[in-house]
């Protein structure tokens, strides 16, 4: 067959080849057209255009997207008349939402152009985790921690979830999970992420787990006692947690002034009460701190700190007479 001469039937068999509807080796067993029948009579016998069907090459992702470079071939075929030359190849190796491609072929028939638009993304999208991490309470059976996913280009789910088990919540502390969050073109990334398992989700500062006689900070209420008189505090974390449930050291209490609460002097940790330590109700599901004041306090002011275990502090203003 001389090249780039097919009869009507054959163009038709030649772009469905293209089009991927005719296997591999049909084009092989195409006939050969009869020498010379169509070429003498092209020029004043063809009255359709060129046939004009674009080859591409690369890493093809989701949604019509490719995550690498893109050659954009071309095949042109006419059975009638001699065509102009098929158009050279075009490579896309920059990232784009929108880049169309043409390629324009003439013959006796007429002028056909061809356009796509090719879409390429090989950037992969980005994890934003929460400024603040997330709090979940000790011995849940599971919790979520979620981070906004950002992407500019193909697109990706608002926001990258990860699930945590039982295994993952039974103690209390800092902790880190792995978020993966996957765009519309199929490249994926992974950050992450820190959260806190807590006693006791902190939804504001003046959120606290104190609780009885004494007023916690945040309630607009300073304690007022003589000082040197035992004070009975107080705080509830939902369930019996033991009793290592308070931080090394604590609590703790430190001088401030009267009017405007600033720190005066050094913090100290405070007394217990003789032989008493810390202790749980579980009639009242309260833990008690029994905390001997001292009488040098008297006309002075101080703020006790209850630091837990999980790293979360609560605190409370008191007034000595």
């Amino acid at each position: 067959m001389a090249p780039g001469y097919l009869d009507d039937h054959d163009t038709g068999r030649y772009a469905n080849r293209i089009l991927g509807v005719m296997p591999p080796v049909e084009r092989d067993r195409l006939p050969e057209p009869p020498p010379q029948t169509k070429r003498l009579n092209a020029a004043c016998d063809d009255v359709t255009p060129p046939i004009v069907m674009p080859h591409l090459e690369g890493d093809q992702g989701g949604d019509g997207w490719y995550r690498g470079d893109v050659t954009v071939g071309w095949q042109v075929y006419d059975s009638q008349s001699p065509r102009s030359p098929a158009c050279g190849p075009t490579v896309i190796n920059t990232d784009t939402t929108s880049k169309p491609v043409s390629c324009t072929a003439t013959s006796g028939g007429g002028e056909w152009r061809t356009t796509i638009t090719i879409k390429r993304d090989t950037t992969p999208p980005v994890i934003v985790c929460p400024v603040e991490p997330p709090q979940l309470v000790v011995g849940s059976e599971s919790g979520d921690i979620t981070a906004a996913v950002n992407d500019t280009l193909s697109g990706a789910p608002a926001t990258a979830t990860a699930t945590l088990g039982a295994d993952e919540l039974g103690s209390v502390g800092p902790r880190t999970v792995g978020l993966t969050a996957t765009d519309n073109a199929g490249n994926s990334t992974t950050a992450r992420c820190d959260y806190r398992v807590v006693y006791v989700v902190r939804t504001s500062p003046d959120d606290t787990v104190i609780v009885g006689d004494v007023a916690a900070l945040g309630s607009g209420q300073v304690n007022t006692l003589p000082a040197g008189k035992p004070v009975r505090v107080e705080f509830d974390l939902n369930s019996d947690q033991g009793l290592a449930v308070i931080a090394d050291g604590h609590p703790k209490s430190e001088s401030v002034a009267c009017e405007t609460g600033a720190a005066l002097d050094a913090v100290e940790t405070v007394e217990a009460l003789g032989n008493q330590t810390l202790s749980y109700d579980p009639n009242s599901g309260t833990y008690t701190f029994p905390w001997k004041t001292n009488t040098k306090w008297q006309g002075t002011c101080r703020q006790m700190i209850l630091k837990l275990a999980d790293n979360t502090e609560y605190r409370a203003d008191f007034q000595f007479s």
